[in-house]
């Protein structure tokens, strides 16, 4: 058997690959390629070559919401120009990735009372709607905590993918945050990365 054997073979391929390295083995090399393959992604050029300097220009306290291994750099990325940066993300593991001595582990919708007394200038929450906050609901629920927790004419980006979940405005995930969409970074107030499923949306938290 080769490795470019039709599509019926892939299974029982990936299966005796399994068998041969034993499963951690075969995880971290599918959690390499898929670190390599992000990195190089359209949409993470665009992050890092206007997205994150662009907040790390807000100054004051920012939140990054969702942590990974091709994501651990961004922390100090946005704390370049003097910002504050924290972290979150449920999952105990990614906690690695997140900001040293200012990561909490934890629900996004927890937040607000996990970071009691911290408001923010700029919250970036990416990779969260359809990848486990994934119902209206709970995606209100989400928005909503982070309307809390940002200061009045401070920035969110929410980044999600066309693949994963619905347009949160047209589910209307949006309405009751008292936000609005705003150009930013120099680029458009909504962002749909070209070879991708990925989309960009920026807002504003808006006054009282």
């Amino acid at each position: 058997m080769t490795l470019d054997q039709g599509p019926d073979e892939r299974p029982r391929l990936r299966r005796l690959i399994r068998a041969l390295l034993g499963e951690r083995l075969t995880a971290a090399i599918n959690e390499s390629r898929n670190f390599h393959r992000t990195v190089r992604s359209p949409d993470r050029t665009i992050m890092k070559e206007k997205i994150l300097p662009a907040f790390a220009g807000l100054g004051g306290h920012l939140l990054w919401i969702g942590c990974r291994r091709y994501t651990a750099d961004y922390p100090l990325l946005l704390e370049q120009q003097g910002a504050v940066c924290w972290t979150i993300d449920i999952d105990p593991e990614a906690a690695k990735w997140g900001r040293k001595g200012r990561h909490v582990i934890g629900d996004i919708g927890e937040a607000p009372e996990r970071l009691e007394g911290v408001v923010f200038d700029g919250i970036l929450c990416n990779g969260i709607l359809g990848f486990g906050v994934d119902t209206t609901e709970a995606q209100h629920r989400c928005l909503s905590a982070i309307s809390r927790m940002l200061k009045p004419g401070g920035t969110l980006l929410l980044s999600w993918n066309t693949d994963r979940t619905d347009d949160p405005f047209k589910a209307g995930v949006v309405d009751d945050a008292s936000l609005a969409a705003v150009p930013f970074a120099g680029l458009a107030a909504r962002v749909a990365v070209p070879g991708t499923t990925h989309v960009y949306d920026f807002l504003r938290k808006l006054p009282p």
